[in-house]
């Protein structure tokens, strides 16, 4: 239970979302054989698609499973594999089985062009599950779209995969997106604290932008809401006197922080500094871990006492999900990675996993179109906490979100003060 707890709403893809972040879009070499997609259109809706045949369903994606993104990509890996495998196990999905194949792109986003276009034209997979890391999904987005082949989960924050009309229909993503992880810190900032005075301290960074133009307008939804002080930091500073100092005198009610640690813990050292205390202090959910206390608490004591960051799931709350996650991450020998990363590949799993359940529960054939229309028709309850809806075109990632509080008593060094929110939930 203690190794639970300790990972309770950790899921912390801070290192994937931000490193890097600024890559822009690369164009990768063109594939000589038509879309996927376009090759399909010819055919009946009542053929399967590539990646299908009457005993299995191939699906794969490329990630970092060596070199200095190993530890995440790795158990990421590993969580997928596991998730699979008790799908497996059972008997699979309507009598076919799922399996996976993964590339080592070592965190290049020009590898990964090149085996998205080995997964996507040679292999002929039916789903890209789980690409990883902003940088690569920044550079083979475009590609992924013009394919049409179905991408579930996205291990990273990118802007570009939020929407609320996509016309690019196959793109999937599950955790949270900048923009609308912003939109969410503005609600709980406004309706959970009453707050009508907001102060912004953001990251002059790709994630940081794109997180703060979300915050400014969800407050401008607000005609209570004064925005009385916007500052931006530079990615690894490590003295923020001047920004701290202009917040200080406009005397917000509530400070907004959608930075990373990296830049998050010097704000707050400096706000210790200048007595910018008492003040509610609200973050993103990559800095809610237990190190980012145990490393900071003792220089910003009294601001992180009212600390909060938010998060998007629990493994404490769902024992049955976890003990099953557990004992097929032990099955396959991966016992060790028990952690936020493993779990997140669980989550992608199952996700793409429930858009062929429902396919074949109404008894339609496995092609992209069945498919894409099952994982749009109902929101899809992630195992640990929250749903998300992607009706309609929505595009944004995890809809709903828990906020915390530091409580260096706790094993994660936090505490859920409130259950799942998404800003309709919090007007």
């Amino acid at each position: 239970m203690s190794l639970k707890k300790s990972l309770m709403i950790l899921l912390s893809f801070v290192v994937v979302m931000g490193m890097l972040s600024g890559c822009a879009k690369a164009a990768s070499e063109s594939a000589t054989d038509p879309a996927p997609a376009e090759a399909e259109a010819s055919n009946s809706q009542e053929e399967t698609s590539q990646g299908v045949t009457d005993s299995e369903i191939l699906i794969g994606n490329s990630a970092a499973t060596s070199g200095a993104f190993a530890p995440i990509g790795l158990p990421f890996i590993h969580g997928i594999e596991a998730y699979l495998e008790s799908v497996n196990t059972a008997g699979g999905i309507g009598g076919r089985t799922i399996k996976f194949i993964h590339y080592d792109d070592e965190f290049d986003p020009a590898t990964t062009s090149q085996y998205l276009e080995k997964l996507l034209y040679e292999d002929k997979v039916f789903s890209i599950v789980g690409h990883f890391g902003s940088p690569c999904i920044a550079a083979t987005l475009m590609d992924l779209e013009d394919s049409g082949v179905p991408a579930v989960y996205f291990a990273g924050g990118v802007a570009d995969l939020y929407s609320t009309d996509n016309s690019d229909r196959n793109i999937y993503p599950v955790q949270p997106i900048y923009s609308y992880e912003g939109k969410i810190m503005s609600a709980y900032a406004v309706k959970h604290f009453d707050a009508t005075k907001v102060a912004i301290i953001y990251t002059n960074n790709e994630a940081g932008i794109n997180t703060f133009e979300g915050i400014k307008e969800q407050l401008a939804e607000y005609s209570d809401v004064t925005v009385v002080a916007e500052e931006s930091v530079s990615p690894g500073l490590t003295d923020a006197t001047a920004q701290v100092l202009k917040v200080k005198e406009a005397a917000p009610e509530v400070i907004i922080i959608p930075s990373l640690s990296a830049e998050l813990a010097p704000v707050l050292k400096t706000m210790e500094q200048q007595g910018l205390l008492g003040i509610p202090v609200v973050t993103t959910y990559s800095n809610v871990s237990s190190v980012f206390v145990e490393s900071n608490y003792n220089e910003a004591q009294n601001v992180m006492e009212n600390l909060y960051g938010l998060g998007w799931v629990d493994l404490e709350g769902n024992p049955q999900v976890w003990d099953e996650f557990a004992e097929n991450m032990t099955k396959l020998g991966y016992a060790d990675e028990l952690n936020a990363y493993s779990a997140t590949g669980w989550i992608a799993g199952y996700f793409f996993s429930e858009g062929v359940r429902r396919v074949d529960e109404k008894g339609q054939v496995l092609n992209f179109k069945n498919y894409m229309d099952a994982l749009e028709e109902n929101p899809i309850k992630n195992p640990f906490g929250g749903e998300i809806n992607f009706a309609d075109g929505m595009r944004t990632g995890t809809q709903q979100m828990v906020l915390s509080k530091v409580d260096v008593n706790s094993p994660t060094k936090w505490t859920a003060v409130t259950g799942f929110n998404g800003v309709d939930d919090l007007k």
